[in-house]
């Protein structure tokens, strides 16, 4: 899927009402600056995703330890087999469908 985000820069566009001799140098020098200026957002737009992603990870871990914790106090209480009896089953859906919950 194409978005705002896949729109290309103008670096391959011709220079209106000049000819090719006259624009040829200038046109070279302005595409190399306008792929250098795509280069530089690409790569912002690369950090901040990498950041992102090593949130997520972060939160992901964060939400394993929790969930260990809580399933261990469960089972000091003896409350394990109670918990996972009623528990919703999670099953994952087809391929860009997200997943269901079923009670």
């Amino acid at each position: 899927m194409r978005g705002v985000r896949n729109i290309r820069g103008v670096a391959g566009r011709l220079i209106r009402g000049a000819t090719a001799a006259e624009s040829r140098d200038h046109q070279l020098f302005m595409q190399i600056t306008v792929l250098e200026m795509e280069k530089a957002r690409r790569g912002v737009e690369r950090q901040a995703a990498l950041r992102r992603m090593v949130e997520i990870d972060e939160r992901m871990a964060e939400i394993a330890q929790e969930r260990s914790a809580l399933l261990g106090k469960l089972s000091e209480r003896g409350s394990l087999a109670l918990a996972t009896e009623g528990a919703p089953e999670v099953a994952l859906a087809a391929a860009g469908t997200g997943f269901r919950i079923r009670y």
